[in-house]
């Protein structure tokens, strides 16, 4: 007990911030691959290497240690990632801890890559810890789970999201993230790296961030720039690519997709694709997609999902935070004022999917209603556009994915598939499902912010969408794309 205490409050000092997924630039920055071809290696300089400072390396150990201790606290995937990928996260970080104890001689392989001379590496510091988590631990995810470093671009990106006291995603713990003096100071630090290392020294900039450098998702300037909309097929089949739900305006979305909608009144099918879509807010494709085109005289259909949280403290924290921010937005109803006990939960109603190794580490759940009929025209004003018109429409929808769908388009397709919105068509997508907002912790020597997912979210038979994604009911055919396919079973009449 007196080991659990010592861990929450440490936690406490640790934890910045449980954020919300719906931010426009809320798509992970995904983590670059180095050069796969050695670079020639910069001339030995005349002034001596850099020496580290071994009270610098005991405060990042610290900080990496603190990390972990926060993950084994609130992140509930580490048995579902390994049998998905075949990674243990654990052993991982044991390994990554290694790198940072023996820096720089565990990380000469890389410097190598691109170029970059033992005697140039530079020494242990705020940055280079940044690139050892991008580089070397964060990978192994694979994407999932939204766990990731962010840059100093992501970062400028989320600031205004969730340091704003007007902004819907600021909450008292979510704030601490993006003021903090530490996270400030290394975000400027290594965005002036970015612009003065390019042309200074590009092998050390290669070092630090890979190549291509990371940079923030980009937030459509206007609608036509997102959405590309065509009529094939002699105006049968109307068709809309929707690359990104992250926008900071609706309006132009709104209205653009409005127009279209009343321009396909006519059509017979209607295919979406949202191939590539890195995510953005799931209300988006609720509120712009999935309602106005309901199918008139359709109920309004619920999907449950149940939002699990793990055996702790602090997760239950998080999990509370949850659900008073979740109970103000266009996403999910929550059906409990407060987290339930799993257990309880899981006795009354037996989930026959769940896996009896994660069950045993989640301790708290949250029901939700996810009904599109929850949607009010409070929802829409809080979003910055005037309620969406229905305009039902009334031939098939058909819906395209691969496995570069990312987060709240991985959500998409869940509820266009479990729902009878649209026929799925293609490739499984990549995951990344959370019905909350993500957790964002500042480590409080570096100041480097970090985020993953805190909540497991499953079905109502206890399938783990992040272990088992939406699978479409077709995949593409040998020698065709999703949409070529898609116009095949069309033009065959497939049900």
């Amino acid at each position: 007990m007196a080991k659990r205490i010592a861990l929450f409050l440490a936690l406490l000092l640790l934890l910045a911030a449980c954020g919300r997924a719906e931010a426009p630039a809320e798509t992970p920055v995904p983590s670059t691959v180095p050069a796969t071809t050695a670079a020639p290696v910069t001339e030995t300089p005349t002034a001596p290497p850099a020496v580290t400072s071994e009270a610098e390396r005991a405060a990042l150990l610290a900080d990496f240690d603190a990390m972990m201790a926060a993950m084994a606290e609130t992140f509930p995937y580490f048995s579902a990632l390994e049998r998905r990928l075949g990674v243990d996260l654990r052993e991982k970080a044991d390994d990554t801890r290694a790198l940072i104890e023996n820096y720089p001689a565990s990380m000469k392989a890389r410097a190598a890559e691109y170029g970059l001379a033992p005697e140039v590496m530079p020494a242990l510091n705020a940055q280079v810890f940044w690139s050892i988590l991008r580089h070397e631990f964060f990978p192994h995810f694979g994407q999932l789970a939204h766990a990731y470093t962010l840059s100093a671009a992501a970062y400028e990106a989320f600031r205004p999201i969730y340091s704003s006291p007007r902004s819907p995603f600021n909450t008292p713990t979510t704030y601490n993230a993006f003021v903090n003096p530490q996270s400030r100071g290394f975000c400027d630090g290594q965005a002036a790296i970015m612009k003065a290392l390019p042309k200074e020294n590009p092998a050390l900039f290669g070092f630090f961030f890979g190549n291509p450098a990371p940079q923030a998702s980009a937030d459509a300037a206007s609608a036509t720039s997102v959405i590309d909309t065509e009529i094939l097929e002699g105006g049968t089949v109307a068709y809309l690519a929707m690359p990104s739900f992250a926008a900071s305006d609706w309006v132009p979305y709104a209205a653009a997709l409005t127009s279209f909608y009343r321009e396909i009144e006519g059509c017979d099918h209607l295919i979406i694709d949202i191939r590539d879509n890195a995510g953005g807010a799931p209300a988006f494709w609720r509120m712009l997609l999935m309602y106005p085109l309901w199918p008139e005289g359709k109920d309004w259909v619920d999907m449950p999902l149940y939002a699990f949280f793990r055996d702790t403290e602090q997760a239950m924290a998080l999990a509370e935070i949850h659900i008073k921010s979740e109970a103000g937005t266009g996403r999910y109803r929550p059906l409990s004022a407060a987290p339930l006990e799993a257990a309880v939960l899981l006795d009354a109603h037996p989930m026959a999917l769940m896996n009896p190794e994660d069950a045993a580490t989640l301790g708290y759940v949250t029901p939700l209603d996810t009904s599109l009929g929850n949607i009010t025209d409070h929802h829409f004003r809080a979003a910055g556009i005037a309620p969406m018109a229905r305009t039902p429409f009334g031939g098939r929808i058909w819906l395209l994915t691969n496995e570069n769908d990312h987060s709240a388009a991985s959500l998409f397709a869940e509820h266009a598939k479990s729902m009878g919105f649209a026929t799925l068509v293609g490739a499984p997508p990549r995951g990344s499902y959370s019905a909350t907002y993500g957790a964002f912790f500042a480590l409080p020597h570096s100041g480097i912010v970090v985020r993953w997912d805190v909540d497991y979210l499953t079905d109502a038979q206890g399938r783990a969408l992040e272990e088992l994604p939406t699978e479409p009911h077709h995949p593409c055919r040998p020698g065709l794309d999703a949409l070529e396919t898609a116009l095949a079973l069309i033009r065959e009449g497939a049900q």
